[in-house]
């Protein structure tokens, strides 16, 4: 695949430092996210170790998935599918999009500041998934950003290239209505890696309610929206920041962008920064590579 321009980047702005992003704030909603977290890195440890005999998760499709990621980092998971990789360099106006506004992704730029430990230039591909305040989850099309990063180089996009894109919904379970976008950046195309995390986020979500739902007090603190979505998506995104140390099929890292929206006029899409896009940096480092995204939110409608 011929590249885009190639250039390096100037140093980040104060601005691109870190992406948006929604941690439950509440210290009892923080409390029960540690502890699911904790219960899945035992699993997933014992799973390295031991796979044909590692504790069970108390919740059997989230044992599935920790069973199947576990494989996947061994290279032993058998097929799951084929994910599609689109090619950025190719028009995106086949992309399929909901009716109304949305949020995207937008990259502008893809750094290698180090390659990975593998031998030869990387081949790298970005995936994940959206959440919306619901819950559901929308796998993203895994997107191959180069197939021959080098050290130094740069991948720019002239006008922007759309990474994600979530649909904003007419209705949300409370208000303010969080969206979340769970992205991945793999040296390689690991197959069907996006679609356990998704499974893995599906499965954790009424083990984690029903964790919320049993704890003291926890009943006002759902109303005032301090909700599992959030809670689920916590837990997933510092899991995988946890598992990058157990990876062979390199996972260079994770990183989780969040808005919040008050309701749907221009003043909520103005106070969650969406109208006066900011720019900010995803640095993903891991698998002995370390790469930086630059990109921001925007409204489109």
């Amino acid at each position: 695949m011929s590249s885009p321009a190639l250039r390096r980047p100037g140093r980040p702005s104060p601005a691109q430092v870190s992406a948006p992003t929604i941690v439950p704030g509440d210290p009892r909603a923080q409390a029960i996210g540690r502890q699911v977290l904790d219960e899945l890195q035992r699993d997933f440890r014992a799973r390295m170790s031991q796979p044909e005999s590692a504790p069970q998760f108390s919740d059997g499709a989230v044992s599935q998935s920790l069973q199947r990621i576990a494989l996947m980092q061994t290279r032993r998971a058998p097929a799951s599918g084929a994910i599609q990789i689109s090619d950025p360099s190719q028009s995106q106006t086949s992309r399929a999009f909901g009716p109304g506004p949305r949020v995207a992704l937008v990259g502008t730029a893809v750094h290698c500041w180090a390659e990975t430990a593998e031998a030869g230039a990387d081949e790298i591909v970005l995936g994940g998934f959206c959440t919306d305040p619901f819950g559901n989850i929308t796998p993203l099309d895994s997107q191959l950003i180069d197939s021959d990063f080098d050290e130094g180089e740069t991948v720019r996009y002239e006008h922007g290239q759309i990474f994600a894109c979530v649909d904003i919904l007419p209705r949300a379970p409370s208000w303010p209505a969080t969206y979340s976008i769970t992205l991945t950046l793999i040296e390689r195309d690991c197959e069907g890696f996006d679609t356990e995390l998704a499974k893995l986020w599906q499965g954790l979500k009424p083990h984690v309610d029903s964790r919320l739902s049993a704890a003291v007090g926890m009943a006002s603190v759902a109303s005032q929206a301090v909700p599992t979505v959030a809670v689920t998506t916590w837990v997933v995104g510092s899991f995988l920041g946890w598992m990058r140390s157990w990876s062979k099929n390199d996972l260079i890292g994770t990183q989780m962008i969040s808005f919040q929206l008050e309701g749907l006029d221009d003043g909520a899409y103005a106070r969650a920064g969406l109208l006066r896009p900011q720019p900010f940096r995803l640095d993903f480092a891991g698998a002995g590579g370390h790469y930086t995204v630059d990109a921001y939110l925007t409204l489109l409608r």
